[in-house]
């Protein structure tokens, strides 16, 4: 994610989420996903001030939420606070091993998204996102299994 990207979302943090419409539609699509035992050690990449991180708590095992604004990862700590948060940019996804990787309305913002899907061990992947085409957004799912 550019420079120029993370400043602009340090700027908007402290309102994000009373304007991310979508972003909250696309979460609680995703939250259906998520695995029921919530077991083993997860990360959320592109977490944003929480909007999807809320539904990953209680969580019995580490779970990170992660966001390459600072500003975002305070605002995600105030709105999730039971969750640990740190600010990483994805072109240099964190070290797992993760047993699960979340994503929610992220990947338009990364330029080399099959980097942040190389991480070792993970045993399942999902990924939920919107992407236009022909004016019309269309949601997508992903769901890799590993190992």
């Amino acid at each position: 994610m550019s420079t120029a990207i993370v400043l602009n979302f340090d700027k908007a943090a402290k309102e994000y989420i009373n304007y991310a419409q979508i972003q909250h539609v696309v979460a609680e699509k995703l939250s259906a996903y998520i695995p029921k035992s919530r077991l083993g050690n997860a990360i959320e990449y592109g977490a944003g001030s929480g909007i999807f991180t809320k539904h990953l708590s209680p969580w019995l095992g580490k779970v990170i939420a992660t966001d390459a604004s600072q500003a975002m990862c305070l605002e995600g700590k105030k709105n999730n606070p039971s969750i640990e948060w740190d600010r990483v940019d994805l072109r240099q996804p964190k070290e797992g091993p993760w047993d699960y990787i979340f994503s929610s309305s992220v990947l338009q913002w990364v330029d080399d998204p099959v980097n942040v899907f190389t991480i070792k061990a993970a045993m399942l992947i999902i990924v939920i996102d919107i992407i236009r085409e022909r004016d019309q957004d269309r949601l997508i799912v992903f769901f890799i299994q590993v190992g």
